[in-house]
């Protein structure tokens, strides 16, 4: 399973030199990894996007707060209803879903999507559908991009592309993708 937990940040201090560090999360089995670890303020939205396309929400202060850093945290099917083989793919913070800023989602196919954030303010607790996906693909990674700022993309094979964010026609929230 996927565990989300968060702790103040001041849970860990400033290391000086030679300093040997602090453990943060007790891992139970060999290939559990930490996937995504934000700084954030309590009031912030957190949006959870999955490999199908949908994205939910949660307020920071909404998570349980963790009395131990080790501990290792909230099943995330506790927080958000996934379906079955639905997984998080990517965890963003925003401080509001009226920002003027763009989300940029991509599919392991190369597709990709332009919406502008306040798409998602009519959020529901179930969740809401970000990117219609054909069969067989999934979304990958979702970023936050102001106009001027760039989408850089790599594929298994090493092959690049960059440019331009605002080159992407913005799309309604059910739309699916042009490709990348």
């Amino acid at each position: 399973g996927r565990y989300v937990k968060r702790f103040l940040s001041s849970t860990y201090n400033r290391q000086h030199r030679g300093g040997k560090g602090v453990k943060g999360q007790r891992m139970t089995k060999e290939d559990d990894v930490i996937e995504s670890l934000l700084v954030t303020d309590t009031h912030d939205h957190l949006l959870f996007f999955t490999n199908r396309g949908r994205v939910f929400t949660v307020r920071a202060f909404e998570l349980p707060n963790d009395a131990s850093r080790t501990s290792r945290g909230t099943l995330l099917e506790n927080v958000m209803p996934l379906d079955a083989g639905e997984r998080v793919s990517n965890v963003l913070s925003v401080e509001s879903l009226v920002e003027d800023t763009y989300i940029v989602l991509c599919t392991a196919r190369g597709l990709v999507k332009r919406m502008h954030l306040s798409r998602l303010a009519g959020l529901r607790r179930n969740g809401l559908n970000a990117m219609n996906l054909k069969a067989g693909d999934s979304v990958e990674s979702v970023v936050l991009a102001l106009t001027e700022q760039d989408v850089l993309m790599v594929t298994e094979q090493g092959m690049s592309i960059r440019f331009p964010s605002a080159q992407i026609r913005a799309r309604q929230r059910a739309a699916g993708g042009t490709r990348g």
